[in-house]
């Protein structure tokens, strides 16, 4: 969006402490000519959200990021569970939201679980909870 002046400014995820440097965003920031103006670290706490609390989840939705960090989880809660892969955690939601799926969930943050009106299954499922990440601010 900011390369295509559709946004003056973005946030891009650059780096996770579990991770390692998450690749596709720095070919990003390279191929396009944006420049980077701030840095911030942030705490990443993932919950298991859905539409509906008593909903029996046969599939997950997420960025690959949130299936990676919250594989513990997932293995020993939702190990028959199918895993779909969306760009963004935010986009997960919006795509089980406007297609009123019932029979599952998503994993990203508690604020975007309130933002999209779904019921927190459970919390701070993430493998190690001390993990976050640097973003960085482009213009």
């Amino acid at each position: 969006m900011v390369a295509s002046k559709k946004a003056v400014a973005g946030i891009v995820p650059i780096e996770n402490i579990l991770e390692g440097t998450i690749r596709e965003a720095i070919d990003g920031l390279f191929r396009n000519n944006v420049k980077i103006i701030g840095e911030i670290k942030v705490p990443i706490h993932h919950c298991l959200c859905a539409p509906d609390k008593n909903t029996k989840i046969t599939a997950i939705y997420s960025h690959p990021q949130g299936f990676k960090q919250s594989s513990k989880f997932i293995k020993k809660h939702y190990k028959r569970a199918e895993l779909n892969f969306k760009p963004s955690t935010s986009s997960a939601f919006e795509y089980v939201k406007k297609l009123r799926l019932s029979d599952v969930a998503v994993i990203g943050s508690e604020d975007a679980a309130k933002n999209y009106g779904f019921k927190i299954i459970a919390k701070n499922i993430e493998n190690d909870h001390r993990n976050n990440t640097n973003f960085v601010l482009i213009t």
